[in-house]
């Protein structure tokens, strides 16, 4: 493999890599299909596994990603992936966080599935088990904030969104400059700009 300073521990960890320096790959096929791109960490079965795999000359490489967990920011492998899987700065922890995410950027995910659906928005931070989950492949929500299990649930298109609580705004699917404070806050709402709940079951 090309590049300096890379460790890879783990049956075909950082396997397909080629270039690209500073990786880390720990676990089952953490990294596997990796082929360059600098500066990751990828720890955990299938942990970043298709990051890194673009083939496409004179493309971005994926740089700064840390995802910790089995599938976190694995990455698309579908028929496009050679043009994919080019995101740089994620942060994903936890089983699944992550998971689909291909082209984004500077995102936070940390519980199970949280993130895992939003292949495109940047600047999103998901906190709590299935946080900002998103739920179709073409999911470009950005700048969006949702705190605790199935916050944003079911966001993809809309922005600048806060979502605090169990819940909150869980049908949510679009809108922007939304804000949702309490367990079931604005968890009807599905589209829709410029609101206000405060309170469990608000909206």
């Amino acid at each position: 493999s090309g590049g300096s300073g890379n460790t890879a521990i783990g049956n075909n960890a950082g396997g397909a890599h080629r270039a690209g320096s500073y990786n880390v790959f720990v676990g089952d096929k953490a990294g596997g299909a990796h082929t360059s791109g600098s500066n990751n960490t990828y720890v955990g079965r299938c942990a970043g596994y298709c990051y890194g795999s673009c083939d496409r000359a004179n493309s971005r490489r994926p740089t700064g990603n840390v995802a910790v967990g089995s599938n976190a920011l694995f990455g698309d492998n579908g028929s496009y992936s050679k043009f994919l899987n080019v995101g740089c700065c994620n942060v994903a922890i936890g089983h699944g966080a992550g998971n689909g995410v291909s082209v984004a950027s500077y995102n936070v995910y940390v519980g199970p599935h949280a993130g895992s659906g939003n292949t495109g928005g940047d600047y999103n931070v998901g906190l709590g088990a299935n946080a900002l989950q998103g739920l179709c492949d073409d999911t470009n929500a950005c700048f969006n904030i949702g705190i605790g299990r199935m916050a944003g649930y079911c966001l993809r298109s809309g922005c600048c969104n806060i979502l605090l609580g169990t819940c909150a705004g869980r049908c949510m699917q679009s809108g922007d400059n939304n804000i949702a404070m309490g367990m079931y806050a604005a968890c009807c709402l599905t589209t829709g700009s410029g609101n206000i709940f405060f309170g469990c079951k608000t909206g």
